[in-house]
């Protein structure tokens, strides 16, 4: 495919090589590393191809950072998407980007647990391993949206036949989760609608739940820091409902949800809006 742009011709390739990967990597570094100086060691900062429901073809930006999660503001990092996105555009993506940021501790342990509950620990050697991941792994979308095994826990009020993605139910009370979580630190502050919950798989083909969260109301007073530890909060009751995976989240204002929103629920096939 041949775009306007005078100073690229190419043929439309997904997904991207290494290289132009590694070049939207460094991207968003620099963008990070502009707006948080040294406040934050942003590693690794991981940049998968991926294939939405509609077969389209977008990025997803996933950022670790090394730091004080109560120092993260959160709303100025979770804009990353849309700061880079001019010059994403520029270098041939046409749609836009999904990114999320998780605290490296969180990360770990996350990683950690995941691998000790994965059912191919306690399935048969016949179990066939996870595709493998990189530039020009097949995109997550290619695979199973839907997947039941049969997971056994150390937590001993969890015993459930896993499926994912969550039901509508499942997701309704994440939502409300959130919802009350907010409105119950802000009270009338801010109005917080929707909130739209969205299950993904991410390029270690973990599964997790991403938040969009759009709010009504004086950016100034969003106490980001309070707000970045939403997932901490929430980690217990979720375990309970059978989801073990992490969330990320996106604070978006009202204004900039009337861009976006369309185009976020358009490529998202499963979802609850609250």
């Amino acid at each position: 495919m041949t775009t306007t742009l005078p100073w690229i011709s190419l043929l439309n390739r997904w997904p991207p090589s290494g290289d132009v990967l590694r070049d939207v990597e460094e991207l968003a570094r620099e963008d990070l590393e502009t707006h948080f100086g040294d406040a934050f060691a942003f590693d690794p900062i991981l940049v998968t191809p991926m294939i939405d429901h509609d077969g389209d073809e977008y990025l997803r930006i996933r950022v670790i950072y090394d730091g004080d999660p109560d120092m993260m503001d959160s709303v100025l990092a979770h804009r990353l998407s849309i700061r880079i996105e001019p010059k994403l555009r520029e270098m041939g993506f046409m749609q836009f980007p999904s990114s999320s940021f998780v605290p490296k501790a969180e990360w770990e342990e996350i990683r950690r647990e995941r691998a000790e509950a994965s059912p191919s620990s306690t399935t048969s050697a016949s179990a066939t391993s996870a595709p493998e991941c990189g530039a020009d792994a097949p995109p997550s979308a290619k695979h199973k949206q839907e997947r039941s095994a049969t997971m056994t826990t150390t937590l001993p009020w969890i015993s459930l036949l896993y499926r994912w993605p969550p039901s509508d139910d499942v997701l309704r009370e994440a939502g409300e989760l959130v919802k009350n979580d907010l409105e119950g630190h802000f009270g009338d502050t801010f109005v917080f609608d929707p909130i739209v919950v969205i299950p993904k798989i991410d390029h270690d083909e973990v599964e997790y739940l991403h938040i969009y969260i759009v709010f009504d109301g004086d950016f100034d007073l969003l106490e980001t820091r309070w707000t970045g530890r939403l997932y901490s909060r929430m980690r217990s009751r979720l375990l309970e409902m059978g989801i073990m995976s992490y969330t990320s989240e996106s604070y978006v204002e009202k204004s900039e949800w009337e861009y976006l929103g369309e185009r976020i629920l358009k490529r998202a096939e499963t979802k609850v809006i609250l």
